[in-house]
């Protein structure tokens, strides 16, 4: 089958999309082996930058995506949990 450009562009966007989320479960699955601490979101968070942004000002080492985060120390989860979630 014969695509055109625009549909070779989402065909590559939603398979870049669907291994980067592979790729982050893979990752945070052995996060949680090493010990790190899981903060689920109620609902995916809108200001992404700001979480990212307040863990730096904070010195939080964290991994985050959409609903799921995952943190190295337990009190930065509960810190992480009292302001976002």
């Amino acid at each position: 089958m014969i695509y055109n450009d625009l549909e070779q562009d989402i065909i590559n966007k939603a398979g870049k999309e669907l291994s980067n989320e592979i790729d982050f479960h893979v990752l945070a699955d052995l996060y949680l082996q090493e010990g790190w601490t899981e903060v689920n979101l109620p609902r995916p968070p809108r200001e992404k930058d700001d979480i990212r942004s307040w863990c730096a000002s904070h010195s939080i080492t964290y991994y985050g995506r959409g609903q799921r985060w995952m943190f190295e120390k337990q009190k930065d989860a509960v810190f992480f949990s009292l302001r976002w979630a």
